[in-house]
């Protein structure tokens, strides 16, 4: 599998940690579902700008 195939599965998987995690603190009272929240939602904007500067750096220089 190659990288950008893997990016794209792990911002999903990510993708989905936040939906669970926004679920999860409307469906029980458990305290840290805040913080889970936070947590997963930095690190899929921080993969998801990671992966649009890889996109942008592989393209090549006649295509900016």
């Amino acid at each position: 599998m190659g990288n950008a195939k893997l990016s794209v599965v792990l911002l999903f998987v990510l993708g989905i940690l936040v939906v669970v995690c926004a679920v999860g603190i409307t469906v029980s009272n458990w305290e840290w579902w805040a913080l889970l929240l936070v947590l997963s939602s930095m690190a899929f904007v921080v993969g998801l700008v990671l992966f649009a500067a890889q996109t942008i750096l592989r393209r090549p220089a006649s295509e900016h």
